[in-house]
């Protein structure tokens, strides 16, 4: 048969989520019958999601202060934070469904900030603590814009958020290439240790390699972002045309990111392994010729590369040996974590306290993370807070290891858990805006998906 079990599970899929929407209660419309509507109430809940996920990604578009950079998603979440007093002192309900990772989130973080009390640098301690209980509004408001949509309505505004996530960046990256080139435009020379240089949407590693950042503030960010949003735009109910496709893996692998293509490759691993299963064993004759297609490609681009004289080839080299440098070193990461290493088997058990390691690492160079969550989870709050973020973890692999979700929101979420995995072993996100995006991806899919089930997907909490 030419259909798999993946196509008829997924129609199966949603005419069981329409025929439960039919029987159980009111129709849930489609996000554009959302933002089509004049009614308050349905507006909030598309043009709301909207605007909290794209806040997001403008990280660039930051305002600079003398104590930290007012991003964005923090105006947004402020804003969300006034109309919400105004409904619940009005006499307003805010419902929320929670699910068991919600209540993972909150313990592990709410023990991250006690852990200020015992914080060596009080400032620092103090400056992380405002951050955090920002980034969990942020997450609540996710929470709560995504758990009002019905399957259709969350694969759509997912695929809008995608498509002026990956256009927008293109064409940034386009415009900085195009400015320093071309039009001699003076690029921003930032950093001490070593130098790189910034134009729109441009990462000049070394001030020289153009490195695609988009709307966000750094190459490495673009691919956290776009390796969650991926998954769930390509697996969706409406998958992007083929020039989407292209697109977005086209972004990704010109951001140069040794930890993109690492998280990809397992992604690629892991997908062939749910194709491998449904298909009991036999791999289809489209699917085994889309692999040999990329292959061959890829042989056929590092013969072409090689095939360049004279300065291209050169700036090609350089580029490739200088990646190549640095992920045998890991950016300094190794020397960095056996420093950190050392650091704790002398330090407390209980830990350092919120937000130290910047004090901690001065002795080794002047950085603000460990580049490693495990390791940063230690460093904050010991052994118990490394507990904590394990079963958080464990909490988030659960969610497509188990049955609760349908087959096809399993996979995709097994190739975003990946991807999280990933970039949280070699960059430390546990106070990212990617890893509470991220977070709330995860929980609001559990909510919605279980709900077109017939299960709530968790307890009701109301303000």
């Amino acid at each position: 048969m030419r259909h798999s079990r993946w196509s008829s599970g997924s129609r199966f899929f949603i005419q069981r989520c329409r025929s439960l929407q039919s029987v159980e209660g009111p129709r849930q419309v489609s996000l554009m019958e959302l933002l089509a509507r004049p009614d308050l109430n349905r507006m909030k809940g598309g043009a709301g999601a909207i605007v909290f996920l794209t806040a997001f990604f403008l990280q660039q578009y930051a305002i600079d202060t003398p104590v930290t950079p007012i991003r964005p998603y923090m105006l947004v979440t402020l804003l969300a934070l006034i109309v919400a007093c105004f409904h619940v002192i009005s006499g307003s309900k805010l419902v929320f469904r929670l699910v068991p990772l919600d209540y993972c989130v909150f313990v592990f973080y709410f023990f991250l900030l006690f852990t200020s009390l015992y914080a060596a640098n009080t400032k620092l301690a103090v400056q992380m603590f405002f951050g955090v209980i920002l980034l969990l509004a942020a997450y609540g408001g996710i929470r709560y814009f995504l758990m009002r949509f019905d399957s259709d309505a969350f694969y759509r505004c997912f695929a809008l958020i995608a498509k002026f996530y990956f256009v927008s960046s293109f064409l940034l990256y386009l415009m900085g290439i195009f400015s320093s080139l071309y039009l001699e435009r003076p690029t921003v020379l930032l950093g001490e240790s070593e130098a790189y240089a910034l134009s729109w949407g441009v990462y000049f590693e070394g001030g020289v390699i153009p490195r695609l950042r988009g709307v966000t503030d750094s190459p490495n960010n673009f691919a956290m972002y776009a390796l969650v949003l991926i998954p769930i735009w390509f697996f969706g109910s409406e998958p992007p045309r083929l020039h989407f496709k292209i697109l977005a893996v086209a972004s990704v692998a010109l951001t140069l990111s040794v930890s993109a293509y690492i998280a990809i490759a397992l992604m690629i691993a892991t997908f062939v392994f749910w194709r491998f299963r449904i298909s009991s064993g036999h791999i289809s004759q489209r699917f085994a010729a889309l692999i040999v297609a990329g292959a061959v490609t890829l042989l056929a681009s590092v013969v072409l590369l090689a095939a360049f004289d004279g300065e291209a080839k050169e700036f090609i080299n350089n580029m490739i040996g200088t990646r190549l440098e640095h992920a045998a070193t890991g950016s300094g990461r190794f020397e960095l974590w056996q420093y950190c290493m050392n650091i704790i088997s002398e330090g407390p058990l209980w830990g350092f306290g919120l937000n130290q390691e910047r004090v901690l690492l001065a002795p080794l160079r002047n950085l603000q993370s460990v580049h490693n969550n495990i390791i940063g989870a230690y460093f904050s709050g010991g052994a118990m807070a490394l507990f904590l973020y394990l079963v958080l973890l464990i909490q988030l692999a659960w969610t497509f290891v188990s049955k609760v979700l349908p087959y096809r929101e399993r996979v995709w979420l097994s190739l975003c858990w990946i991807s999280l995995f990933v970039f949280s072993n070699v960059n430390e996100t546990l106070f990212a805006d990617s890893f509470f995006f991220s977070l709330a991806i995860f929980s609001s899919t559990v909510n919605v998906f279980c709900r077109c089930e017939g299960d709530e997907g968790g307890g009701e909490v109301s303000l």
